[in-house]
């Protein structure tokens, strides 16, 4: 493909890794710092709407259900409920948006990992396209998704300047990062780039498998944007990845990385599956989403090819036949995904250079199911 023609680097060479420091390691990026605390907020967004959908009435009014996990001082390895926050403080922040169908703990084994590695992250339930949505879902409110995220880091923004909040002081307005699943990839993407929809706040983004099929070149030239990650599967029957990771990797402008597993799936990115398979975990995951994909029309609101819309090319999801080999393991594909995410917001959030060498150098060595290509930026 032409993305990876366009003077990138192709990191696998095992002897690369003796460039970076002893701690740029894989297992350097699975330990954990801090205890993690986990507190739900219920949320009220009063200066926007809540469209109405399959015969249900709208609201005046946007909620939203998020879960924040955040550092807490060491002791038990899973969350714990309502934990005082880390004396370390302020720490950067990191906004997680989950996919289509999905929920705010969808990604809980590299959210509660971020927050362990000294990060604030919240996750979101977006009103009208998590699972369990009154009615069903709608694709149609994806362009309001990105709204969300910037009203989520206000509002944990707001917590962390008054006294005696649980989070006060806790959130380093300046090191602020997106992250995001699938359909949630597509929002980590629309609130980096998109011309109207963006946050200019934001300095790192990390789609995972997103939806990015239809964001054409014009879509990413309003703006250079923040250092970017895309993480996808190459045997992704939801969202293949030659018409959305690796897209997103050629168009986007800013400095960029594309880090892609063999065998990996979509569906297996997903905290609730685990253990190993002998057939596609996207047989499942087509399953669950055979008929949703046309509810709604998910390009409502983002502003057409003057905003950099493009579709041509893409098609609805699951078209392609399962591979015939086994795919990664779900538990192999939550290990890597959790390195990557903790690398990459320890580069770009806490300036280690560290993480960026390891990145560059040393995953892809250390991890053959690991492909890593860079391009500094520009077109």
């Amino acid at each position: 493909m032409r993305a990876l023609a366009i003077g990138l680097v192709l990191v696998l060479a095992p002897g690369a890794r003796a460039l970076c420091p002893p701690e740029a390691t894989t297992a350097t990026y699975l330990q954990s710092s801090f205890g993690v605390g986990v507190r739900t907020l219920d949320l009220v967004d009063r200066s926007r709407r809540t469209p109405p959908h399959a015969g249900l009435p709208g609201s005046r009014v946007r909620t939203l259900t998020v879960e924040v996990w955040y550092p807490a001082a060491p002791g038990e390895t899973g969350p714990v409920r309502d934990a005082p926050l880390a004396a370390e403080r302020p720490f950067p922040l990191v906004v997680n948006s989950p996919g289509l169908l999905d929920s705010r703990g969808g990604e809980l084994y590299y959210t509660a990992h971020l927050a362990s590695r000294g990060f604030v992250v919240a996750s979101i339930d977006f009103p009208l396209t998590r699972g369990g949505a009154p009615g069903g879902p709608e694709l149609a409110d994806f362009h309001n998704q990105p709204g969300d995220v910037r009203f989520v880091i206000d509002q944990l923004l707001r917590l962390s300047r008054r006294r005696g909040e649980w989070l006060a002081g806790g959130v380093d307005r300046k090191r602020l990062g997106v992250t995001g699943l699938s359909l949630g990839g597509g929002t980590t993407l629309l609130v980096t780039y998109h011309r109207r929809l963006r946050d200019r706040r934001i300095r790192a983004a990390l789609p995972v498998a997103p939806t990015g099929c239809f964001f054409g070149e014009r879509f990413y030239r309003s703006t250079a944007g923040p250092t970017l990650l895309v993480l996808q599967g190459d045997q992704d029957l939801l969202v293949p990845l030659a018409t959305n990771g690796a897209r997103v990797f050629e168009r986007a402008r800013s400095p960029r990385t594309l880090v892609t597993l063999a065998h990996g799936t979509h569906t297996a990115f997903v905290t609730y599956f685990t253990g190993s398979a002998a057939e596609s975990y996207d047989k499942i995951g087509c399953a669950a989403i055979a008929g949703v994909a046309t509810l709604g029309d998910i390009f409502a609101g983002l502003g057409g090819p003057r905003a950099g819309i493009d579709p041509t090319g893409c098609a609805l999801p699951c078209q392609d036949p399962p591979p015939d080999n086994p795919p990664m393991s779900a538990d192999e594909q939550h290990r890597l995904t959790k390195v990557v995410e903790a690398a990459f917001f320890d580069a770009t959030l806490k300036g280690s250079a560290a993480a960026s060498c390891f990145l560059g150098e040393v995953l892809a060595a250390e991890n053959p199911d690991a492909r890593v290509a860079t391009h500094a930026a520009g077109p």
